[in-house]
């Protein structure tokens, strides 16, 4: 659980999958349950558009990423993968720290999804 508050249930899962080779993948997943509508929601379509989602988080999203990928790769470049993903194709988690209100945007990203 992510959050629950009145009005609203946010989740979020992990899992892995094995298909018989090196390795298992991992991925993930989320659901924002609105309680009023009895219904699913995307996180985005809470904002005025998905436009105004990405322009709301692309700086932050772009910079912890490249920092977290400068971490993983001990400081090395990575040419290939080396450009900003889009926010809005990674899986979207919305949290509240009052339980009251969103307020925090959280995202999963999968292996090999921003590269090395």
């Amino acid at each position: 659980m992510v959050t629950d508050f009145p009005g609203w249930l946010s989740l979020s899962a992990g899992y892995d999958t094995y298909t018989d080779g090196d390795h298992r993948n991992r991925g993930y997943d989320a659901l924002l349950w609105d309680k009023r509508a009895d219904m699913a929601r995307k996180p985005v379509d809470l904002f005025n558009s998905k436009r105004a989602f990405v322009d709301a988080v692309r700086k932050q999203f772009c910079a912890a990423l490249d920092e977290e990928r400068a971490e993983r790769r001990g400081g090395e470049e990575c040419e290939l993968f080396g450009d900003c993903i889009d926010p809005t194709d990674m899986v979207i988690i919305l949290g509240s720290s009052n339980r009251r209100t969103f307020d925090r945007i959280g995202f999963l990203i999968g292996p090999y999804t921003a590269g090395p």
